[in-house]
């Protein structure tokens, strides 16, 4: 994942802790607006009186025959509200509170009767100014500074195989420099740069690669056996089974490697090991034909004539030989029979 999409699901996950969080979520429960914002003892006291003074008046103005003249009512002051500042969850500025209580006057809470509080309107937020407990989005180049090395090395191999995909050699080439520069540990764009360099005839150069990369993490089968390869190549074969012995403990994942280190023992006669190696590399794979063949030669030559015959004939059944191999395994075979 990217560090722009991490930033992101970071801003979302702690909107949505803050949203979890409000003050009216779970411990708050609204309070639906009733038909008068008086409380019912009130209400009765005050229906009393008017009906008590009512009857008194009519029984008087009844007797006496004068007519009544209208009285002012006085109004009944009304209880302030009582909101807690723990209910808003944003200030609300004083016009912005008179002008909301001016539109539709809030219904008054009452603490000894419920525990309910009513939503307060927040102040319309300024949209060009972010909001004091959550940073403004990163811009695209603090993003870019913050991207690790790693990551960007990585991005440039994945540029570099399209552009191989493609047959642009050289871009590929220059993309895969340029990750080993940022990040010389980026054991992917080491393995592709040799690989290609390989592929290229250039030897030396992917010798150099390879080198460098095995002193960064000895033992590394993706860089030994290739460079145990070529190493051959040029003609050190002494080389080549020294950096395959020194590597021999991380050699056990890749049958290959076991396969090429019985190669080189068996070609300094040293047949013990290398039927050992040999062993190894077919368990992962008996049918390998190449390597039957290369079993039984060391089987032969440490004069376990039957064992030898087995391994030449499991190598003929698999009819995969190419037709130097079929003949050479034929011949020891039937010389073997014949030796009996």
């Amino acid at each position: 994942m990217s560090l722009i999409n991490q930033v992101l699901k970071d801003i979302d996950k702690r909107s949505a802790s803050e949203q979890a969080g409000s003050p009216l979520d779970g411990n708050v429960q609204r309070v639906e607006r009733a038909e008068s914002g008086r409380p019912p003892r009130v209400l009765f006291l005050v229906a009393l009186l008017v009906l008590v003074g009512a009857g008194g008046g009519w029984w008087w103005f009844g007797s006496s025959g004068a007519k009544p003249e209208a009285m002012p009512v006085a109004p009944v002051a009304a209880t302030p509200i009582a909101t807690p500042n723990a209910v808003l969850a944003e200030p609300v500025s004083p016009e912005a509170a008179t002008e909301s209580v001016a539109e539709d006057a809030a219904p008054q809470i009452w603490q000894d009767e419920s525990p309910a509080w009513v939503e307060t309107p927040a102040a319309p937020a300024n949209a060009s100014a972010p909001t004091p407990d959550r940073p403004p989005l990163m811009t695209a180049g603090e993003v870019s500074k913050n991207v690790s090395s790693t990551q960007e090395a990585n991005n440039l191999v994945r540029r570099a195989r399209a552009a191989f995909a493609a047959n642009r050699l050289s871009e590929g080439q220059r993309l895969l420099v340029e990750a080993l520069t940022r990040d010389p540990g980026n054991h992917t764009a080491r393995d592709v740069y040799a690989q290609v360099l390989i592929e290229l005839g250039r030897d030396a150069e992917a010798r150099s690669i390879l080198e460098a990369g095995v002193a960064i993490a000895p033992g590394r089968v993706e860089f030994v056996l290739p460079l145990a390869h070529l190493k051959l190549r040029a003609g050190d074969e002494a080389g080549a089974l020294a950096l395959l012995e020194a590597s021999a403990p991380s050699l056990d994942a890749d049958p290959e490697a076991h396969a090429f280190l019985a190669a080189l023992l068996q070609r300094t006669e040293r047949h013990a090991e290398a039927v050992n190696n040999y062993v190894i590399a077919l368990r992962r794979f008996p049918s390998n034909a190449q390597w039957l063949v290369g079993l039984a030669v060391s089987l032969e030559a440490q004069g376990t004539r039957q064992a030898a015959m087995e391994a030449y004939q499991a190598a003929l059944d698999t009819r995969t030989l190419s037709q130097a191999l079929t003949e050479y395994a034929s011949r020891q075979l039937t010389a073997l029979e014949r030796g009996r």
